[in-house]
């Protein structure tokens, strides 16, 4: 398992696993990150901050992680390419519930999000039970529930191409 730095408040440091709620600093270099799971918001202004040249992580050998809540947009296609441009490791996405559980998790594969917990569509609305609850998505996505490429059984929750190249930022951050 690589050395992940976790770049948000609320998570559990372990045995290879930083927890660095102030975001990127000096002892998250210290720590020598392989890996680095943030929020989306936060994993731009690292990439931009690094494709002007105004930062390098040489630790970072293994992934970037996007940890998008649930409700809030996937990362999408844009920033995707921008984080792989950036790091050059491969970018995935996990979407967390309210008590940052893991609720969906994207494989190698990259064809679609594997669902942890039961779903249901409502009116046109996925709901994902979490923690005992029945909770809006916040996406219009669809449920595939044939076994993915990577081997595994679990549902997938699929955004259309389509859908996934359109979520460009509100806004562009700066740093």
């Amino acid at each position: 398992m690589p050395r992940t730095a976790i770049l948000a408040a609320g998570y559990r440091p372990g045995a290879r696993t930083g927890v660095f709620a102030g975001g990127w600093g000096f002892a998250a270099e210290a720590f020598q990150p392989q890996a680095i799971a943030a929020p989306p918001d936060r994993l731009e202004i690292l990439a931009r901050r690094v494709l002007a040249g105004r930062l390098e992580i040489r630790s970072l050998t293994h992934a970037v992680i996007a940890l998008t809540t649930l409700g809030d947009r996937p990362a999408g296609e844009y920033l995707q390419d921008m984080l792989w441009n950036a790091f050059q490791v491969p970018v995935f996405e996990q979407i967390r519930g309210p008590r940052r559980e893991c609720v969906a998790w994207e494989c190698e594969a990259h064809a679609g999000l594997h669902l942890r917990h039961r779903h249901y569509v409502q009116n046109g609305s996925l709901l994902l039970e979490c923690a005992g609850e029945w909770l809006p998505a916040g996406i219009e996505a669809q449920v595939d529930t044939e076994r993915c490429p990577c081997g595994h059984s679990a549902p997938r929750l699929v955004v259309p191409a389509g859908q996934r190249k359109a979520l460009l930022p509100d806004a562009m951050l700066l740093t």
